[in-house]
């Protein structure tokens, strides 16, 4: 190009009318300069000298100021909805991409104003060996905040009143809203008794603030036993203490020893215990306080909702059982101590007292820790009871005792029975292979394991919503990843604007329609495409399987998918920007890097792809022979050199932008700043295209998935619920017999004596 004094001043005073769009200008001003070289070639073979040629050039051209008004009429409609483009891009594309990104990584991270909830399944109940078993949760569900579209009524009953300091306080207000409704008294008097260190330091001032809660409860519903169980037990604390040794070698019953440091309040913790004991029924409404509220968070919608009413199955407070074993213990105690004492009423009354707290234990029961407990009370009162009964001489009331106990002890020993003898069973070690290789990680803490049959196909819809789960991460990683290379862009062309002064500023390429199509296509959409054929459509994607169980192919794939979507979506807008460059005559450094990285890229890429297409069953990270491991290997290794070089290769091109020549200031400013719609293009896509997809996908599987649903009543699964329900009903069966005296205690005699 002619670069004298008169052809560069020709030039700018020709596309002075388009100095509001410089890329406009700047495209105009290449094509002039353009003909004027042709003219100028064409002058010289005339017989014309380079001056000579140049001046016949601009001669022939005609006057600058005539050929501004003719751009300026040509460009008119098209500066202007470029101008329009520009205002959209700046004041639209970037700021939408920003609050699309930081919306969906801020609503992975926290759910809908979600929280993490430290519970435990089993509050206030010490862990025995008959009862560690039910504790698989642990601590520190994820879990999403509770609804928002509620009733300040509604909200009430749900939370209680959040101005109200203390978890009893709070759950106070619901009954004090409802007096006269005994699900929320009782709910408010288990909460209490689990934190009764709010209501004092001591047993005796914990006892004196709760009192009068327990009157108030007892007048309010005179025929449940519940509350004068409570005040009993809150007088044994304050009055004895039990101790337990370990259990003897030749029976495996564990000792007991009651140490009283208040006999008269001990006898009066008894009196409350046979006055509770008289009562017609014994109920804590639990269950019904967990339906209604489960009732007002409807059908679970997402993974984390479904945890959410999971844990708050989980979560149900039973702090009665501590003291109910405790009573039953001290029960039994205490009556082997009237029957030394001469006072055998007083003995057969409280053993008496025993029986019917297990009965009414196993009747109120609505989880397995209660059918456990209730089991655990008829087995004290099975070791204790025959004994004193023989002290008392009466041999036949001894005998009554242990056939009664083992009827209704039957159906959970039995059951604990079959479950120890399962462990070694082919069927046993066929589900837990098939929990360990196809379930989600959320079925293995459940210990879906109870010996029914279990197939893949069962554990599918669980399964499929840790990869849900993962594929949203993954979507995260790149949008941040996006957004972090957009906000350095901004910052590039901010730093190079300053830095020019009063030179040209960096410009805003805007992509024309196809090359954005192309970069949306090849970088996104087609990505996206692959990735979703290959892992819903192809076996080798390898959902079979459970994710910690291919846990090297998941990382691999998600290393892929992260790669060439960043990739694809960079390298295609850097290069469409350089080519623009290019064409406009701004000056660009030379590269001797970008191929080099292109093509390690591309190798990689396909290594990569490749490893996304073995076997499953040979990256399972269980997998120990040798070409598991070389493939697991690989993989890991193909995985972290991807990895590294989409880093080292995005870190090194913002160092070069940011620290370049000042001589390339122009070029670098406008690279920068031209990639800043690509981006936000991409990130726009990514975000209405993939979470609004992998939110639906999730809420049909959360539906369809019946293993590990939340159950409202009668346990936290569906298989715990079936085997709560059950032992449950089966050992009411046998209560029943008992109670009507038929002759299945003759039954188990006769057996007894056969044996």
């Amino acid at each position: 190009m002619n670069t004298d004094a008169h052809t560069q001043a020709f030039l700018d005073a020709a596309s002075a009318g388009l100095t509001g769009d410089p890329e406009v200008r700047r495209e105009v001003r290449a094509e002039l300069a353009s003909h004027l070289d042709a003219a100028a070639r064409v002058a010289q073979a005339a017989g014309f000298a380079g001056d000579q040629a140049a001046a016949q050039a601009l001669q022939a051209m005609g006057p600058a100021a005539d050929i501004a008004v003719e751009l300026v009429a040509a460009n008119r409609s098209r500066l202007a909805w470029r101008a329009r483009a520009r205002l959209a891009v700046q004041a639209l594309l970037a700021p939408a991409a920003i609050i699309l990104a930081l919306a969906s990584v801020i609503q992975t991270l926290v759910g809908e104003g979600g929280q993490w909830l430290p519970l435990d399944m089993i509050t206030g109940v010490e862990a025995d060996s008959e009862i560690k078993m039910l504790k698989p949760l642990g601590h520190l569900l994820p879990s999403r905040s509770r609804p928002r579209r509620l009733t300040a009524a509604q909200q009430l009953i749900f939370s209680g009143d959040k101005a109200r300091r203390g978890a009893a306080a709070r759950e106070r207000a619901i009954w004090e809203a409802h007096p006269t409704n005994m699900v929320y008294l009782n709910n408010y008097l288990t909460v209490a008794m689990a934190n009764l260190r709010a209501f004092g330091n001591s047993p005796q001032a914990q006892r004196v603030a709760i009192e009068p809660e327990l009157a108030l409860a007892a007048e309010a519903e005179p025929d449940n036993a519940r509350f004068q169980y409570l005040r009993a037990g809150l007088l044994f604390k304050e009055s004895a203490d039990i101790t337990v040794t370990a259990p003897a070698a030749s029976n495996g019953v564990a000792g007991l020893a009651l140490a009283i440091s208040n006999a008269p309040m001990f006898d009066r913790a008894m009196q409350e215990f046979l006055a509770g004991a008289q009562k017609p029924y014994y109920r804590r409404y639990a269950p019904d306080m967990l339906r209604e509220r489960l009732a007002m968070l409807g059908e679970p919608q997402t993974l984390s909702g479904q945890l959410y009413r999971f844990s708050m199955a989980a979560g149900v407070l039973v702090p009665d059982l501590a003291d109910a074993r405790n009573l039953g213990r001290a029960a039994c105690l205490e009556a082997e101590r009237a029957a030394a004492g001469h006072r055998p009423d007083d003995a057969r009354a409280l053993l008496e007292g025993c029986w019917k707290l297990a009965v009414d234990v196993h009747r109120d029961a609505f989880c397995l820790v209660d059918v456990l407990m209730g089991s655990a009370i008829i087995g004290i009162y099975s070791n204790l009871a025959p004994a004193i009964y023989e002290r008392l001489g009466d041999p036949a009331a001894a005998a009554a005792a242990r056939r009664k106990a083992a009827l209704v002890s039957r159906p959970v020993a039995e059951w604990k029975a079959q479950r120890q003898a399962r462990v070694n069973t082919p069927q046993f070690r066929k589900n837990e292979k098939i929990l360990a290789n196809h379930g989600s990680m959320l079925a293995g803490i459940l210990n879906l394991n109870f010996g029914e049959s279990l197939s893949a196909n069962d554990l599918r819809p669980g399964r499929l919503l840790e990869y849900i789960i993962a594929e949203r991460v993954v979507l995260e990683v790149i949008l941040l990843t996006l957004l972090a290379v957009l906000a350095a862009t901004l910052a590039i062309a901010l730093r190079w604007r300053l830095a020019r002064g009063g030179a040209a500023a960096p410009l805003l390429l805007l992509p024309d329609a196809g090359t954005a199509l192309r970069i949306a296509l090849a970088g996104v959409i087609l990505p996206l495409a692959g990735y979703y054929i290959y892992t819903r459509w192809l076996a080798m994607g390898g959902r079979e399987f459970s994710a910690i169980f291919i846990s090297p192919k998941l990382i691999l794939q998600a290393v892929t998918m992260v790669s060439l979507v960043i990739g694809l979506t960079g390298f295609l807008s850097a290069d469409a920007v350089r080519q623009r460059c290019r064409r406009l005559d701004i000056a660009a450094p030379p590269s001797r890097l970008r191929r080099p990285v292109r093509i390690v890229y591309v190798e990689m890429m396909v290594f990569a792809i490749m490893g996304c297409l073995l076997p499953s069953e040979w990256l399972a990270a269980g997998n120990h022979n040798v070409w598991g491991q070389v493939a697991i290997t690989l993989t890991r290794t193909v995985a972290g050199l991807l990895a590294g070089l989409l880093l080292a290769a995005g870190l090194g091109a913002v160092w070069r932008h940011w620290r370049g020549l000042p001589d390339y200031g122009l070029y670098y400013g406008t690279v920068a700043r031209s990639l800043a719609p690509n981006l936000a293009l991409a990130i726009i896509l990514l975000s209405l295209a993939g979470r609004p997809f992998l939110g639906r996908e999730e809420q049909d599987l959360v539906r369809a998935d019946g293993i590990t649903a939340t159950l409202q009543s009668g346990g936290f699964t569906p298989a715990e619920s079936r085997l709560v329900q059950r032992l449950k009903a089966e050992t009411l069966v046998a209560i029943q017999e008992v109670e009507s005296g038929n002759s299945a205690g003759h039954r188990i005699s006769a057996e007894s004596s056969g044996e």
